[in-house]
């Protein structure tokens, strides 16, 4: 079977201690049209984390669009960023002028 997640890495340049959050990603997976589908629904709860439990990555199976990442819990979306299927995304952000870069492995 074919590996259909790729995974997202975040890291704020600026701030060692930061939460980010991800909305518009999918957790549910039709297998029969490879298509993600529904709200994340995973053993942390929600889509939050924090940068003093470690570095800040997510699985994601949404790959045709971008999801939304947020820099902090319950804030308006600052980014929209595409996960690459099969690879992994890595998005370094400075918090304070809100400005980011992305690579692709």
């Amino acid at each position: 079977m074919e590996r259909i997640v790729g995974l997202l890495n975040v890291i704020v340049t600026d701030r060692s201690d930061y939460s980010i959050e991800i909305t518009s990603e999918f957790s549910g997976f039709r297998f029969d049209t490879a298509v993600p589908f529904s709200t994340i629904e995973n053993d942390f709860s929600s889509a939050v984390k924090h940068s003093k439990d470690g570095p800040i990555s997510f699985y994601i199976l949404k790959n045709q669009t971008p999801v939304n990442l947020h820099l902090g819990v319950g804030a308006e979306p600052t980014f929209q960023i595409l996960v690459a299927k099969n690879k992994r995304t890595t998005v370094r952000v400075q918090w304070e002028t809100k400005t980011y870069t992305t690579t692709v492995e």
